[in-house]
């Protein structure tokens, strides 16, 4: 009967020892699977870091965009009125050479009047002498 009380309590330490063999090894299992929690929090918070900068990137993108969108606007204004600059130039160009040939055409009606009146002086005074010639005879 103490063999059989023995073996009994042999049997009933060894299902306790494998009870707590099990008992570590769910431990330790835990233990992995928490540090592996852990490890996937970080993962995550550095994930969360990450698509917060993209969103502040994204949005420096967007405004980026509209600056150059502005930009844009500004270049074809600017191309716009150069354009517009250079037909007034080329108008004002034609202008210009337009009244430098009515101006040397005035300059040689004006030498011509000049030549006419000398002309006419000349004659006055061939006039004045044939005059003077006629009035001794």
């Amino acid at each position: 009967a103490v063999e059989k009380e023995k073996l009994k309590a042999e049997n009933k330490l060894k299902a306790v020892e494998e009870e707590k063999a099990a008992s570590e090894a769910k431990v330790a299992s835990l233990e992995a699977k928490g540090a592996s929690l852990e490890a996937l929090e970080e993962e995550n918070a550095a994930l969360e870091a990450k698509f917060a900068s993209l969103e502040s990137n994204s949005a420096s993108l967007v405004a980026n965009s509209a600056s150059l969108e502005s930009a844009e606007e500004v270049r074809f204004k600017a191309e716009t009125y150069l354009k517009v600059v250079e037909e007034e130039k080329a108008a004002l160009e034609e202008k210009s050479s337009s009244l430098e040939a009515k101006s040397a055409s005035l300059e040689a009606k004006c030498a011509s009047l000049e030549t006419v009146e000398e002309e006419k002086a000349a004659l006055e005074a061939k006039v004045t002498s044939l005059e003077a010639k006629s009035a001794s005879l």
